[in-house]
């Protein structure tokens, strides 16, 4: 055959243009990632921001309202949603220590502390033998959504935190161990945050500065902080939060308007004053005391970051 042969060419310019719609394709799909990480998460944590929060509870309300969703909860009885608002203690006082540079390297590692919280599978953890097959309907439908696990950590703002935990079970009965996971759930968020100091580099100047008038000082909140010089100069802080949070049935989440997204913060918002405005380094929210009782506030102290956790970092 020659070649020339206008059939051969015909071919040949159509694998070419085929060829160059695939890498249009793949460009687009990469432009199209890019700017999806950039709408639904935030630069400097890398959790999701408002939009991903906003997108994970539409996913999710999505679900809840199937019918197979619904039998497998025994019509949203079994379980619910544990939320919770994280805000970090006195965040101002890190910004006017260690300047707005410094409070950012806190809010990173805060935020990777917070996210090692969460569950990748949503049937993981304590109470799983309890769990039913809408734990794994929650996974998958989530993965397939765009997210990255079945629960929510999500930077609302500044150093505010939200969290969103779905806890599945079996029946009615079995749920009644929901508050007792949502607690477990919580003390191991308040465990993350606490276990170490954080590590924040400092040059001389921010150094020389805090050495002289923070440490010892009471009237810094960090008066307790450690100055550590290891190659370049840190400083340790430790760093608690104070935490809101409450467990919301499936039924409620389910009949909730779907143009209300933030109807989960409002209801925590309140119970993190509250811990707050009592002493901070502390979880709080309210349960019932017993049928026909009056709810009663629950309170989860945070420990105190211990001084052999600072033994041989101080030089």
């Amino acid at each position: 055959m020659h070649l020339l042969d206008p059939k051969m060419m015909k071919r040949a310019d159509l694998e070419a243009e085929l060829t160059a719609a695939r890498i249009q394709v793949e460009k687009l799909s990469a432009q199209f990632a890019s700017a999806s990480r950039i709408a639904f998460y935030d630069s400097l944590t890398d959790l999701p921001n408002r939009h991903g929060y906003d997108r994970y509870v539409a996913s999710l309300q999505s679900l809840s309202r199937t019918l197979e969703f619904q039998v497998s909860l025994d019509h949203g009885r079994g379980g619910g949603l544990l939320v919770a608002q994280v805000d970090i203690d006195h965040f101002k006082s890190v910004n006017t220590m260690l300047t707005h540079f410094g409070g950012d390297m806190v809010l990173g590692q805060f935020a990777a502390r917070l996210a090692r919280s969460a569950r990748l599978k949503v049937v993981e953890g304590e109470g799983a033998a309890k769990r039913c097959l809408a734990s794994l309907m929650v996974q998958e439908y989530l993965i397939r959504c765009g997210m990255t696990g079945s629960d929510l950590v999500s930077r609302w703002g500044g150093e505010e935190f939200f969290c969103i935990f779905p806890l599945c079970y079996r029946d009615p009965s079995a749920a009644a161990s929901v508050y007792d996971d949502a607690d477990r759930i919580i003390k191991r968020i308040m465990d993350n945050i606490r276990r170490e100091p954080m590590m924040v580099p400092v040059n001389n100047t921010t150094y020389e500065m805090i050495k002289r008038q923070v440490i010892g000082n009471p009237d810094y909140y960090y008066h307790d902080a450690k100055l550590i010089i290891n190659g370049q100069p840190q400083v340790a802080l430790p760093i608690s939060a104070s935490i809101g949070y409450a467990v919301i049935s499936w039924e409620e989440f389910t009949s909730r308007a779907e143009d209300d997204p933030a109807h989960l913060f409002r209801n925590v918002v309140d119970l993190m004053r509250r811990a707050k405005e009592t002493g901070r380094n502390r979880a709080v929210t309210v349960r019932s005391t017993g049928y026909g009782s009056r709810a009663a506030i629950h309170v989860l102290e945070g420990r105190s970051l211990a001084k052999t956790d600072l033994a041989g970092m101080v030089r």
